[in-house]
């Protein structure tokens, strides 16, 4: 992976942790880490980063893929809309 591109996901990262989600395009994935397919070790890097980032007695990083791109969050504070009835 390019330097550009490690900040680049490491950036995406972060804002997971400060704002509790984001998105990232499958292909920026394959491009920053220059794959045709999204290996274990795509997951591993972003596992790796998330603990970096967020220390180990942080919530789990969570993903739903959708179409092209994944979501990733943290629910870490995020509150039920049935708490605010």
């Amino acid at each position: 992976m390019k330097p550009h591109h490690r900040y680049e996901l490491r950036n995406r990262i972060e804002r997971v942790y400060s704002r509790g989600a984001v998105q990232i395009d499958r292909d920026d994935l394959l491009s920053w880490f220059e794959c045709q397919r999204i290996t274990v070790n795509v997951w591993r890097e972003i596992y790796n980063m998330w603990h970096e980032i967020s220390g180990d007695d942080h919530d789990e990083l969570l993903m739903w893929e959708g179409d092209g791109f994944y979501q990733f969050i943290c629910v870490a504070g995020f509150t039920p809309i049935s708490d605010r009835i």
